[in-house]
């Protein structure tokens, strides 16, 4: 997750409703903090300039019973490139917390009540 202040970036890929934030599996021999970096590259052309801090570790049973997410928030960066529209990311967007648009994903509201309204975090994504 990038944090700007009370604003927090989101994408909308081509293949799957709702706004959400960057991410990606984690390849065989890189970390969860590397691959956490790498996607938000990837995706946004934003590089991270900062270790982040890991906000928490869930265990996605929507995609498998194995399936785990860590969510890193990132408060330092800049844009390295121009974002475009591709094959896999339609959409990229800044939004203030209190005007997140529409059809946010629930699990990426729960994350950013958890981050930014002290709200329990769950271990489920």
């Amino acid at each position: 997750m990038l944090v700007d202040g009370k604003n927090v970036l989101l994408i909308k890929h081509t293949y799957t409703a709702g706004w959400m934030f960057p991410g990606g599996g984690v390849e065989v021999g890189d970390s969860a903090l590397h691959t956490a970096k790498k996607e938000l590259m990837e995706e946004t052309g934003y590089r991270v300039l900062d270790r982040g801090q890991m906000l928490s570790v869930y265990h996605n049973l929507e995609a498998s019973k194995r399936d785990h997410v860590a969510l890193f928030v990132f408060k330092e960066f800049e844009q390295a490139r121009q974002f475009s529209p591709n094959a896999e990311i339609a959409e990229m967007g800044w939004f203030p917390l209190d005007d997140l648009p529409q059809d946010t994903t629930d699990a990426t509201r729960r994350r950013i009540g958890e981050y930014f309204g002290g709200i329990a975090i769950d271990e489920r994504w």
